[in-house]
Formats: C-alpha cells, sequence, structure tokens
C-alpha cells in the first residue's frame, strides 16, 4: 500500500463502503454481499491498473469511482432482472386466499391463517400446476419474525416436502397432533 498513491486509497475504501451503504438503505436482502464485492472487484480492478497515478483532483477520482459504481449497477440490474419467476395461474381448486411461492422449477400455493396459538398457523398446501391439495394441518413459526403475514406472497419462499420456508430464512414447522 505504500506505492499507492492517496486517491487511490480513497477509491479502494471508500466506493465499497459506499455501495454496501446504499444497499443497506435500500433493503436489498442479499444484494449487499454481490454489490459489495462486484464493487470492490471492479474498483481494484481500476487501481491496480495503474496503483501510482495520482488523479488530478479528489474530484476526477469521486467521477472515475462514480463511473465505475454506476456500471456495476447497471451490469447488475441487468441480469438481476432477466431471473424473475412468473406466478403460475391459479388452479380453480386452489382457494382465492392461497399466495404462490416457489422458483422457475415450480412451486406451491399456500394458505395459512393465524390459529389460537401464538406463532401457529392452520396451513393448506396445494400443487401449483394441478391445484390438489399437497398438506394441511398446523404449523409453528421456528422463530420470532416481525415481517411474517400468511396473507403476503413475500413472506414465503417455497414448500420443501415438510416445511413451509420463508424469505427471512424462518420456517413454519408441522406441529404433530399430539402435541397440540
Amino acid at each position: 500500500m505504500r506505492n499507492l498513491h492517496p486517491s487511490n486509497i480513497i477509491l479502494l475504501i471508500g466506493y465499497p463502503l459506499f455501495a454496501a451503504f446504499l444497499a443497506w438503505k435500500l433493503q436489498w436482502g442479499k444484494v449487499p454481499v454481490e454489490l459489495l464485492s462486484v464493487s470492490i472487484l471492479a474498483v481494484v480492478t481500476g487501481v491496480a491498473a495503474n496503483p501510482t497515478v495520482p488523479y488530478r483532483n479528489i474530484r476526477s477520482a469521486l467521477i472515475s469511482g462514480g463511473v465505475m459504481v454506476a456500471g456495476v449497477l447497471v451490469l447488475f440490474f441487468w441480469f438481476k432482472s432477466g431471473t424473475k419467476t412468473l406466478e403460475p395461474s391459479k388452479p380453480a381448486k386452489v382457494p382465492a386466499a392461497a399466495v404462490w411461492a416457489g422458483g422457475p422449477d415450480g412451486g406451491a400455493f399456500i394458505d395459512c391463517r393465524p390459529a389460537s396459538e401464538v406463532h401457529e398457523y392452520d396451513c393448506r398446501v396445494y400443487n401449483d400446476r394441478t391445484g390438489d391439495l399437497w398438506d394441511s394441518g398446523r404449523y409453528r413459526l421456528t422463530s420470532a419474525s416481525p415481517t411474517f403475514d400468511p396473507r403476503k406472497a413475500e413472506s414465503y419462499d417455497g414448500f420443501d416436502g415438510e416445511r413451509i420456508l420463508l424469505r427471512d430464512h424462518g420456517t413454519l414447522e408441522k406441529v404433530p397432533k399430539s402435541s397440540r
């Protein structure tokens, strides 16, 4: 680091921190790690090309770094936009309140309603193609989640055959009938 010009040090430290702060402020979930690593790579690559060449002033350093970060953001959103999974049409057998959760390989329609016990829900899980009932019963939230809302599709990530997976990495686990 002793051969680095001070303006390059600003780029190496400042822009990854800025990218992480921006991602955190916008609450992009998993994005900060991806954005931060790509930002660091872009800045380090730019600085590695000419580590001892100083920028004429701090303004040109900031503009140069800003262009790099903007390029990374454009590429990130361009690649991210092509991975959207479309919800299939809801079969007639599935209740209107059920929401879809899944990915490109398939998913399920999930209909959960609060039960009489705290953090427990009466849920039904339906096949997303046929509408057949896959599973039903009482499910318990494994960890307190302030963002979980059983009526919103954004709360769910999918169904693995035993558990209902939640977006915030929590799960709804089936409650055995003997423990009710």
